[in-house]
């Protein structure tokens, strides 16, 4: 794997193409890396659009040791994962009223495995 910086611009390219906001991009990208390899999937969340959201919404967090999942937890006590948490994160985006739909999400993940991933 490449260190996680390398994927940000794929991850931008995917936003542009797609006529999408980029933290989007950057969702299906970390959750891309992260069957692929925990580690990277981890440091993806140190920069880019998804965590500035995140932050801009939720505050600080960090990411907790959990191979099932991305699992985040927020100072405030909040958890954010797909499953056993606070907050799952199509609650996470229906709160924000941001189009959190299948089909665009399957166009971008199959864009970043023709890229190579």
């Amino acid at each position: 794997m490449k260190p996680a910086a390398a994927y940000y611009e794929m991850s931008l390219l995917a936003a542009a193409h797609f006529n999408v906001q980029p933290f989007l991009a950057d969702y299906v990208m970390v959750h891309t890396l992260f069957p692929l390899c925990y580690e990277t999937a981890a440091h993806y969340m140190e920069k880019g659009a998804l965590r500035r959201l995140l932050l801009n919404t939720l505050g600080h967090f960090r990411v907790t040791e959990d191979r099932r999942q991305l699992y985040l937890s927020f100072e405030n006590g909040y958890t954010l994962a797909h499953f056993n948490s606070d907050i799952t994160w199509t609650e996470f985006f229906a709160g924000g009223s941001v189009p959190f739909e299948g089909p665009i999400l399957n166009k971008i993940r199959a864009q970043y495995k023709d890229w190579g991933l």
